[in-house]
């Protein structure tokens, strides 16, 4: 049964991109995912959006201000800045990574897609006991569409399979929650290839796959 989802202590909360990503995975790495998630600060940074915080930052930013390349070469020299000063290698790493990010975006042909920025909402649902977290990196007017962006900042492209249901999901999510959208109106982007991902339906085996992952989640959530 899906339901919108409510307050519950104890009660296992995934983002939607991790909940999607935990379909297609063997057990060892469902626990592996299920740890970053209860145990955030404690999972391997690299791994975690929240890593990505200052591109996801300057991206949201560029498009804020109408698509200004300026504002995206800025970030950059900010974080360049910051990398010629630090003696921690943890975050060398971390703002390294960060401005690979953002250079590709700046050089790709992402920067040119004319999005003019919305506020983006959080939006939760739970299915079997899960609540699924939904909050699109980007929401913006695609012309006369509302567009919700989901961002891969990470290094290598998520599998088509894992994209599409990450879409899915999504959609899903949005219209429980009375947010009537087209399913073209998602997109998923890998930000180091450029690559785009859109899906035209929602398949019923995803939903039932979501429904059998999360019972899963359920009883492995109280043992970690």
């Amino acid at each position: 049964m899906v339901l919108p989802a409510a307050a519950e202590k104890g009660m296992p909360r995934l983002t939607v991109e991790a909940f999607a990503e935990m379909i297609n995975m063997p057990g060892y790495s469902q626990l592996r995912v299920l740890i970053d998630q209860k145990y955030p600060k404690k999972a391997p940074a690299v791994f975690r959006t929240p890593y990505y915080h200052d591109a996801m930052v300057a991206i949201r930013e560029f498009y804020r201000h109408g698509n200004q390349v300026e504002v995206l070469s800025a970030a950059i020299i900010g974080l360049q800045d910051e990398l010629a000063i630090t003696k921690i290698p943890q975050t060398a790493a971390r703002l390294n990574r960060n401005i690979v990010v953002l250079q590709a975006f700046r050089d790709s042909a992402l920067k040119d897609w004319p999005i003019k920025l919305q506020p983006s909402r959080k939006h939760t649902l739970t299915i079997g006991g899960v609540e699924i977290r939904f909050s699109p990196d980007i929401t913006g007017l695609d012309g006369e569409n509302t567009c919700y962006l989901l961002l891969n900042p990470r290094s290598g492209d998520a599998s088509e399979e894992t994209a599409r249901m990450t879409l899915e999901l999504a959609h899903h999510l949005l219209h429980q929650n009375a947010v009537h959208c087209r399913v073209q109106d998602l997109a998923y982007v890998n930000l180091l290839s450029s690559s785009v991902v859109r899906i035209s339906s929602v398949r019923k085996r995803t939903l039932q796959r979501a429904a059998d992952t999360a019972s899963i989640v359920k009883r492995l959530w109280d043992t970690i």
